[in-house]
């Protein structure tokens, strides 16, 4: 299963050079899981330390990066309190937008 996968990595990656912040990078953070991610905007977005992020097309940095994580993964770990929670989540939006109409 997918949540097998996350919890068992040893570093989480996402490489893409299109498709940052995903659903699954999100389930990484979630799990406490060492992350290395591509420099591009949507992922540099994340509240992470700058060591998380490798140069996008540099697969020597990308491989320096793996080496480090796994030497140290700890280093590489997320902290999910540095993230909103869906009650805040959910407050943030309903300030932005409003609180829904009561239905009854």
């Amino acid at each position: 299963s997918f949540q097998d996968l996350i919890t068992n990595c040893t570093v989480f990656v996402n490489s893409s050079l299109h498709e940052g912040h995903s659903n699954a990078v999100m389930e990484a953070i979630s799990y406490n899981r060492p992350l290395v991610l591509s420099d591009i905007p949507e992922n540099r977005d994340l509240p992470l330390a700058s060591h998380h992020f490798f140069r996008s097309g540099d697969e020597a940095d990308l491989a320096a990066r793996l080496v480090e994580a796994a030497a140290d993964p700890a280093a590489f770990a997320t902290d999910c309190s540095i993230f909103m929670t869906w009650p805040e989540i959910a407050e943030a939006t309903f300030a932005l937008y409003g609180r829904p109409a009561d239905a009854s």
